[in-house]
């Protein structure tokens, strides 16, 4: 077990910030996507040794996270559909979530903090345009549909910086 570091404790992924992180390394990457926020990251930041590295394998893990993205998309568009806010918001976190391991796990990075991520998320190489002031209004407003349109649309611009940068990496071998 580790407590959430306080560079971790954002209300938005963990509004009871004084918790303990049961923490295994044998679950699934598929499940921790699904059951945990950040989960990898804090393991690294935690200094705990002989986790799974995502960022390290991001062409393997980055498909099985657009695909959970997917999943999260398909029920948000139903959500949405029915008009139905309250529901969207555990829906919406969680893809928030997804994105910002997307971002970072696809620069070869894993995500270094939650507190004022602005600061890192500016240091990164491949990043849509406008990232700060588009992440900002969904976290404020994360179960507004406009969110959940401005999210669509940056993983889809991540996307193709993603695999623009992989078809790069893979012609300098």
């Amino acid at each position: 077990m580790v407590k959430l570091p306080i560079l971790f404790q954002d209300p938005l992924f963990y509004p009871n910030q004084d918790i303990e992180l049961i923490i295994s390394n044998t679950i699934s990457l598929e499940d921790v996507l699904c059951q945990h926020y950040f989960l990898y990251d804090i393991a690294v930041y935690s200094r705990m040794k002989g986790f799974y590295e995502p960022w390290k394998h991001s062409e393997q893990s980055i498909p099985l996270l657009l695909k959970s993205w997917e999943g999260k998309k398909e029920e948000l568009k139903m959500i949405f559909g029915d008009r139905d806010r309250r529901m969207a918001k555990e829906p919406m976190i969680r893809s928030i979530s997804y994105f910002i391991c997307f971002l970072f796990w696809g620069n070869q990075l894993s995500v270094p903090y939650l507190k004022n991520i602005n600061q890192a998320i500016v240091q990164l190489k491949c990043k849509p345009i406008n990232i700060e002031e588009r992440l900002a209004f969904i976290y404020s407003k994360p179960d507004y549909y406009q969110s959940f349109i401005q999210l669509s649309q940056l993983f889809e611009e991540f996307e193709k910086q993603y695999y623009k940068l992989l078809i790069l990496k893979r012609t300098k071998i």
